[in-house]
């Protein structure tokens, strides 16, 4: 290991951390691709890490969104009041709440130049210059996460 990655990995100690199995996983890509329209979910924007947030949104609340943002709203909305568990909301920070949305940013930097960049030649129809590749499905239970 560098200097520099042992550096900053010493920032991290202490850190909280949120581990998600495998299994829920499955569960969230599953339960996204039955319940939120495929048409929705093709406008989640892939630059901004919309699509991971709802893996992991949806992964870590045990629920889907109800709605996913397609006309300028907040990008990933769940209703709380959905969830079998009643620690939910707590575990969101507040208790009582109805509903928890979420707006996705992204960072800015280089990658988000490079993005940018390869969108622009793709809708003028040229070849962007860069790797593609391209993932495979899995066939996954249809089993909700245990808590």
């Amino acid at each position: 290991m560098s200097n520099d990655s042992a550096k900053s990995l010493d920032g991290a100690i202490g850190t909280h951390v949120n581990a998600i199995a495998y299994e829920v996983m499955d569960w969230a890509t599953e339960a996204l691709s039955a319940h939120v329209p495929a048409d929705d979910l093709k406008k989640l924007k892939l630059a901004s890490g919309e699509h991971l947030a709802a893996l992991l949104t949806t992964s870590y609340l045990g629920i889907v969104p109800v709605a996913v943002d397609v006309h300028g709203g907040m990008d990933l909305v769940y209703r709380v009041a959905d969830s079998d568990s009643d620690a939910l909301s707590s575990l969101l920070g507040r208790n009582g709440v109805e509903f928890a949305d979420f707006e996705v940013k992204s960072i800015p930097g280089d990658f988000r130049e490079h993005d940018t960049a390869v969108s622009r030649a793709l809708k003028r129809g040229e070849e962007p210059g860069t790797h593609w590749a391209t993932s495979c499905q899995r066939t996954m239970s249809s089993r909700r996460p245990s808590r």
